[in-house]
């Protein structure tokens, strides 16, 4: 089972981002703790050993961040429609409702009669209105929604697939990395030190053909 890294040490990787890398791509209206708690968490589970396994976490954070994002757009986008929808409807009534009284007075004025303006009625028609602007959506009203805005989902979903794909390419990079290079780099160096620390470097072994033989790795993978 891995083990948490020391607290202090995650507070080092995450100032050492933010100095490298300037702020987060955090949204003013998103909260900046929940992504520094997301990247956290990430280099918590993943454990980065060095440097470019602690900028592939800041990039899976990105990319999870950034797919969690358009997900919660495409509710939005639906929300504001019904919205926008609500307060021109709301609006037509308002204005509708200006111009029968804007037209009283002037059928009173030409009668030579005072204007009387209906409060009660005024009165009702803007709790009317109100209603209408808190009235939840019903499923029917937000599939007509979804009908006429699929062009914007599409783009969300394009830019989703996009986010979600930086976060795999980082978490298949960490996965070569770890089994490749940088675990090729650490065996090395790991069984260089438990060989020569504190006795010097031992001299080459020599087979039965007389030709050296060579404790270190290949260059390329076998």
């Amino acid at each position: 089972m891995n083990t948490i890294l020391n607290p202090t040490t995650i507070d080092a990787r995450l100032a050492q981002l933010r100095d490298l890398f300037g702020p987060p791509p955090v949204l003013s209206s998103e909260n900046l703790k929940a992504y520094e708690e997301m990247l956290r968490r990430f280099i918590e589970c993943f454990q980065p050993q060095d440097f470019f396994e602690t900028v592939l976490m800041k990039d899976v954070t990105d990319g999870t961040w950034e797919g969690a994002r358009c997900s919660r757009h495409k509710v939005l986008l639906l929300d504001r429609r019904y919205r926008d929808r609500r307060e021109a409807e709301a609006k037509r009534r308002k204005e509708s409702a200006q111009n029968k009284a804007e037209l009283a007075r002037r059928i009173a004025a030409s009668k030579g009669e005072p204007a009387m303006e209906p409060v009660e009625a005024l009165d009702h028609l803007v709790a009317e209105c109100d209603a209408i602007l808190v009235e939840p959506a019903t499923e029917l009203e937000h599939n007509r929604l979804l009908e006429v805005n699929l062009v914007h989902f599409e783009k969300l979903d394009k830019v989703q697939i996009v986010a979600l794909a930086k976060r795999d390419k980082a978490l298949d990079q960490l996965e070569r990395y770890r089994e490749g290079l940088g675990r090729r780099l650490r065996t090395v160096s790991d069984d260089f030190i438990a060989e020569h620390a504190g006795a010097g470097v031992a001299p080459p072994q020599i087979a039965a053909s007389g030709e050296t033989i060579s404790d270190s790795p290949p260059v390329q993978p076998q």
